[in-house]
């Protein structure tokens, strides 16, 4: 993975929404070496009940989050059986995004390799559980998607028509919209994208996920 973006508002589609505010950005300009413990970028230290950048535990950094490798190399992230996980400050209750309105963009750059790639992607995490998934969400889809499971232990797929290619740098754009109770997935998105809530042109839609 090369970049990961997280705001309130995405530059690359047209919102109607009228508020942007950035969460965290990272463009991963770190030394060659793992990632964990690194904390630069912009933005992580989210208070929500405040909604500013005055997170209480101040900025958070990157933890490991499995077993397997996570290294930066030449300014970009890469990982194999493993990922990373951010929160959106040092105090994670204090950050979680908890108003249940308004909508959350990600945005990331991602170049799939390897013959036999496993899943792979971008997750919203409630406390330590995986919640949401955007990407690769099985090992055996060949084409970008999202995975989720809110209020339920089973999990949802909403796959898109738009074929995974190895060795393909795709950007993917995510939104949790809460205030229309959808999830999207943009895979390259263009001018010609836009999200007004239920009016969109994602590729992939889950409707009603708080259920």
């Amino acid at each position: 993975m090369k970049k990961v973006l997280l705001v309130l508002l995405s530059s690359i589609l047209s919102c109607a929404t009228a508020k942007a505010v950035l969460i965290g950005y990272d463009g991963f300009s770190y030394a060659n070496g793992p990632l964990e413990g690194n904390n630069g970028g912009e933005g992580w230290a989210w208070q929500n009940s405040t909604q500013t950048q005055n997170n209480i535990g101040g900025v958070s950094a990157w933890i490991k989050y499995g077993t397997g490798d996570t290294l930066i190399t030449g300014g970009k992230f890469y990982s194999s059986d493993n990922g990373s996980l951010r929160d959106y400050g040092a105090d994670r209750a204090d950050a979680a995004l908890m108003n249940g309105e308004g909508k959350v963009y990600y945005s990331i750059e991602v170049t799939p390799t390897g013959a036999e790639e496993k899943w792979f992607g971008i997750s919203s995490m409630d406390q330590s559980t995986e919640r949401i998934k955007f990407g690769r969400v099985r090992d055996s889809d060949t084409n970008w998607g999202i995975q989720s499971r809110i209020g339920s232990s089973s999990w949802t797929y909403n796959i898109s028509e738009i074929s995974i290619v190895m060795n393909e740098t795709v950007r993917l754009v995510c939104a949790i919209d809460l205030d229309n109770d959808m999830l999207k997935l943009w895979v390259n998105p263009d001018e010609n994208d836009y999200d007004n809530g239920a009016d969109n042109t994602a590729d992939a839609v889950r409707t009603d996920f708080t259920s």
